[in-house]
């Protein structure tokens, strides 16, 4: 607020006057903080509906899938590929990739849905209990050795 009185008494023109942004990405970073404290996925696993349902909400949206237990082939536990850095103008230079553990459902139509990445003892325990509880096996691809800094 004493930015704003600031601003207001010498106006915009003055030295106080570039301290505008103060406030503006204060507000801007609330915002951030708001919508990152809203995040939320859910696995909901219905045994009398049989029926696997994966949500996925936020502040702005919230969506939803839900597929049956007869529509899931099996659960893979494997590395993916997930992609980090920036292209210019359609540019690949900047773009590079790791391997990160994850959990998909393999459906019988030949796709696949991410449940979830993150550390492989948490994921083979995620799957193990879900295939268990749906009655599906699990594949369990070992991790890629990754290649040695330096």
């Amino acid at each position: 607020m004493p930015v704003f009185l600031a601003i207001r008494a010498h106006g915009l023109d003055s030295a106080v006057g570039n301290l505008w942004y103060f406030p503006a990405m204060n507000v801007v970073l609330f915002g951030v903080v708001l919508f990152l404290f809203t995040l939320k996925r859910t696995i909901r696993i219905d045994r009398r509906a049989r029926t696997v349902s994966l949500t996925r909400s936020s502040l702005f949206m919230r969506r939803r899938l839900t597929v049956g237990f007869d529509e899931v082939a099996s659960l893979k536990v494997a590395d993916d590929q997930v992609y980090s850095g920036f292209a210019v103008a359609g540019s690949t230079a900047g773009e590079k990739s790791f391997p990160a553990r994850s959990v998909r459902l393999l459906l019988a139509g030949s796709g696949s849905v991410l449940l979830d990445r993150g550390g492989g003892r948490r994921l083979d325990d995620l799957a193990a209990r879900i295939g268990e509880f749906i009655g599906k096996p699990v594949d369990a691809v070992p991790p890629r050795a990754r290649p040695a800094a330096g």
